[in-house]
């Protein structure tokens, strides 16, 4: 369990850092920048991350792997149910909406959406693990996984459709597109 000071440092760091991210762009920002705005020193953020880019890298993993590792992805789809579906979805979306300030300014600064995409990119890294690698098999996971990628960006940045809507769209589209990879792997 990690000490409640570097728990608290890390925090100040992370909202030090989004927040000027906010003001002047990730491009923008420095690392000294960050250390003042968190009132610590230079040294103090290179304890805890190597360069900015290992702090954005590691608050995108923090956001969406950390969540994802507590769902069972496996059991879920395998099960065939669309109430498991549903919550599966359901405790997704609250989870971004958790976050939903830290992905918007992913999504909305180029320069921070690559760090992003490495840690979705991680999420199918996983997802193969478990499922028959066939062509046709990984082309429908891939147009499901771009088709709720799209849904998700789309009501973090631009707002459209509730959270509810959200999760019905993505819940009837993965239950379609999940059984036909089911039985495509029979």
């Amino acid at each position: 369990m990690e000490d409640l000071r570097v728990t608290k440092t890390k925090l100040i760091i992370k909202q030090s850092f989004l927040t000027l991210v906010e003001e002047v762009g990730f491009d923008n920002v420095y690392v000294s920048d960050i250390a003042k705005r968190a009132m610590i020193n230079r040294n103090t953020f290179y304890l805890h991350y190597d360069s900015k880019e290992d702090l954005v890298q590691k608050i995108a993993n923090e956001s969406i792997l950390t969540r994802l590792s507590n769902l069972d992805i496996v059991a879920t789809f395998k099960s065939r149910n669309k109430r498991k579906v549903l919550q599966f979805f359901t405790n997704i979306i609250d989870a971004i909406d958790d976050n939903l300030e830290i992905y918007r300014i992913y999504l909305i600064n180029p320069s921070m959406a690559g760090y992003l995409q490495l840690s979705v990119n991680k999420v199918y890294d996983y997802i193969f693990t478990f499922i028959k690698k066939t062509v046709v098999t990984r082309l429908e996971i891939e147009y499901l996984i771009s088709g709720i990628i799209g849904i998700v960006s789309k009501w973090i940045v631009y707002a459209i459709g509730t959270k509810e809507e959200v999760i019905k769209v993505l819940t009837e589209m993965a239950f379609a597109t999940g059984k036909q990879i089911y039985f495509s792997m029979r």
